[in-house]
């Protein structure tokens, strides 16, 4: 499980009501020795990626949305809400913004697109 990423892993697996396939447990399956071909047991990992894209929206009457392109300045300068820290959106959107991640402001956190959407 090393080489598959814990947030993505578990951003497709979605809220579960068992952990048996969260990240964390077929983790330590592995790391424990619990599984592997000693035990009869070979974990083979699938993960399927399609081309995604991260997208931003923002009101009509906002005034970044009257730009063609935005600026570094221009995204450090709008205050961000964003999905939770460990969702495989909010993975996406720092690995997007790495280099300005420390001077975005973000001001609100929240647990679902669709609220995103509303606030």
């Amino acid at each position: 499980m090393d080489e598959v990423d814990a947030a993505a892993w578990n951003a497709l697996a979605g809220p579960l009501p068992t952990p048996f396939l969260e990240w964390e447990w077929l983790h330590l399956l592995e790391a424990s020795n619990s599984v592997g071909a000693e035990k009869g047991w070979l974990p083979h990992h699938l993960t399927l990626w399609r081309d995604d894209e991260l997208v931003v929206f923002a009101a009509p009457d906002h005034p970044a949305v009257r730009k063609a392109t935005l600026d570094d300045d221009d995204l450090v300068a709008l205050p961000w809400i964003v999905r939770e820290r460990g969702s495989g959106t909010r993975q996406t959107f720092d690995r997007a913004m790495h280099g300005l991640l420390p001077d975005l402001n973000i001001a609100m956190e929240l647990q679902h697109t669709e609220a995103i959407k509303r606030a």
